[in-house]
């Protein structure tokens, strides 16, 4: 089961997230759910730094990914909220894989 916990701030902005888990259809390198979840997770952290110039910090393990941002405006949330669009379907198509938790 893949696990993401997305964090929200009391105005109900993304400051944050944490992907765990493995998805379990198919053999680690060769499961195409995994693939999707880390493009889906890992290209806002691309549009923050190259398009935004902005510096979340990050910490990638086997596994696991978290992400942190100091700060947060409209145009960090458009990236965000694009991610979790993309991760809500996922979670539509593959309910016993693939899981989000908002933590407000």
């Amino acid at each position: 089961m893949i696990t993401i916990k997305v964090n929200f701030n009391k105005e109900g902005l993304i400051t944050g997230y944490k992907v765990e888990g493995h998805a379990g259809l198919a053999e680690a390198g060769k499961d195409i759910l995994c693939a999707a979840v880390s493009a889906i997770t890992q290209t806002p952290i691309l549009g923050l730094e190259r398009h935004l110039k902005r510096h979340p910090r990050c910490q990638m393990t086997e596994g696991t990914l978290k992400v942190e941002l100091d700060k947060v405006d409209e145009a960090t949330q458009t990236l965000l909220a694009t991610m979790l669009c993309g991760l809500q379907d996922l979670t539509e198509k593959y309910p016993e894989n693939v899981r989000i938790e908002e933590q407000r």
